[in-house]
């Protein structure tokens, strides 16, 4: 659970005052979402994740959702998500089941929806054993959102007043404490006590679907920009192009359009021109056949000043430039910009002048290195791609991810048998029984969302995965190579390690 945050509407349509009392919420932590819902369809009797679970709008795959359980079209039925610990400026929302345009026609879909923000406390006397409940009081301001009937991600921008919010949550953790003194003492739960922010989601009306009455929705998340730091793996990118009317290079995918490179914010930002006055063009020299790269121009010159031209190469999924010289040998340093791709005996190389390449196994291990150095140290980017390969039970990307060196010797020791190991990677505490327990890769589902813990020397990747009856977290350790400049997962715990 997180502490508390700087977060607060500022509602442009209407506000309600609630009632001065605090209410009681159930959630489910799991990894780093916390959340919960009134009601959801065909629930399990076990507390495992039903196939409509409120757990679909954490789990970053569109193609997943929560439906509500109500006889009806779902009006006042709830969910509630918890926010992380930074003030947040935008809340997104995929409306309806979005595993295909039939399944969202066919359900109903969410026309206006009714936002909360609650002020939640809890402590370790709160915990059950399918998460905790914690006492809740609400933001005495509501926010109604209109949601658009199609597919895709919609985002709701949101203003915040720190100052404000720090009293209304200071007032009521005083008054929550001095009211609840007695309990808080005699169970020594005192130093246990937290306090964290969350947004109940309240259907209020539907668009009907063409087949069922069952309301659903896709997703929800905040973000701190309108578009997020990275593409959904599930989004095929169709389009990579130049937006004549705005000077912005621009991304189609399956659901949604995205701004790769920002004509105005580009040029200010990188210091190219002093004003908005100044010349500026970005323009596509080139795009991988996948569409996954790009390589854009980026010409600039203003009054006095001789145009200059840069080529940089973008990656389109994760939306943003790359310095690919940090990850090459120091030989691969002066080969200048990067002009176009080609293909090489049907692998893809990229292409520089005085007609120098990279292409093969040197280029693709460029992209995974590139890839893994995204975020903050890397570590962020790692744990995603990691994930993203066990979900697909990518031997060989796994693999990938290894240290070398520790992966040799893990072969030496068991004759070569790279499934063995594989395997072994994947073994860890079960949540239920408390006892140590491995699952095979073949059997692996993910149940949470990678989470990274800084550790104290290095940083920790945390995965929790299942078989379907048991779910078991497994830990590895995130070093830095001393051959590679970047993050690489070490296996920590298992038989051959």
């Amino acid at each position: 659970m997180k502490s508390a945050l700087s977060f607060l509407f500022l509602f442009f349509l209407f506000f309600t005052l609630h009632g001065q009392t605090w209410e009681k919420f159930s959630f489910i932590s799991n990894t780093d979402a916390i959340f919960c819902s009134s009601s959801e369809l065909d629930k399990p009797y076990d507390s495992s994740f039903g196939k409509y679970s409120d757990y679909h709008l954490v789990d970053n795959n569109m193609t997943t959702a929560w439906v509500e359980g109500k006889n009806d079209d779902g009006r006042g039925e709830y969910v509630c998500i918890a926010m992380g610990n930074q003030p947040m400026k935008y809340i997104s929302i995929a409306n309806g089941f979005q595993k295909s345009p039939d399944l969202f026609q066919k359900n109903n879909r969410i026309k206006t929806i009714k936002a909360t923000l609650y002020l939640a406390i809890t402590d370790v006397s709160m915990e059950t054993q399918a998460g905790f409940t914690a006492d809740a009081f609400a933001f005495p301001e509501t926010m109604s959102i209109f949601l658009e009937d199609k597919e895709g991600q919609q985002y709701i921008p949101i203003q915040t007043d720190p100052g404000r919010l720090r009293a209304f949550r200071n007032q009521k953790l005083k008054e929550y404490i001095l009211s609840h003194y007695s309990r808080l003492s005699k169970d020594k739960t005192y130093s246990s006590l937290e306090d964290y922010y969350f947004i109940k989601f309240e259907i209020t009306e539907v668009y009907k679907g063409s087949k069922w009455d069952d309301t659903c929705l896709s997703e929800i998340g905040f973000h701190n920009s309108e578009s997020p730091g990275q593409i959904p793996y599930n989004e095929k990118i169709t389009q990579v192009y130049e937006d004549e009317s705005s000077g912005d290079i621009r991304v189609n995918t399956s659901s949604q359009n995205y701004v790769l490179a920002g004509h105005d914010a580009t040029a200010l930002k990188e210091g190219y021109c002093k004003d908005e006055s100044d010349n500026f063009v970005l323009g596509i020299l080139d795009e991988s056949p996948d569409h996954e790269w790009v390589i854009i121009s980026e010409m600039y010159g203003g009054a006095g000043m001789r145009t200059q031209e840069i080529n940089k190469l973008y990656s389109v999924r994760f939306l943003q430039p790359l310095n690919y010289t940090n990850f090459l040998p120091d030989s691969y340093h002066h080969l200048g910009d990067c002009l176009g791709f080609s293909s090489n005996n049907g692998k893809t190389q990229i292409d520089f002048m005085e007609g120098k390449t990279l292409s093969g196994d040197l280029f693709v291990d460029m992209l995974n290195s590139i890839r893994l150095n995204l975020n903050e140290d890397g570590v962020e980017a790692l744990a995603l791609l990691f994930a993203d390969a066990v979900k697909k039970h990518d031997v060989q990307t796994i693999l990938s991810f290894m240290d070398h060196d520790y992966l040799h010797d893990q072969m030496n020791f068991l004759k070569g048998d790279s499934l063995q190991f594989i395997n072994e990677l994947f073994f860890g505490e079960n949540k239920n029984t408390n006892k140590f327990a491995n699952i095979p890769l073949t059997m692996i589902k993910i149940v949470g969302k990678p989470i990274v813990n800084p550790g104290d020397n290095s940083p920790e990747l945390i995965l929790e995965v299942s078989d379907g009856e048991k779910i078991i977290v497994c830990h590895w350790v995130i070093h830095k190579s001393t051959s590679h400049r970047r993050r690489i997962v070490l296996g920590l715990v298992g038989a051959s390690g």
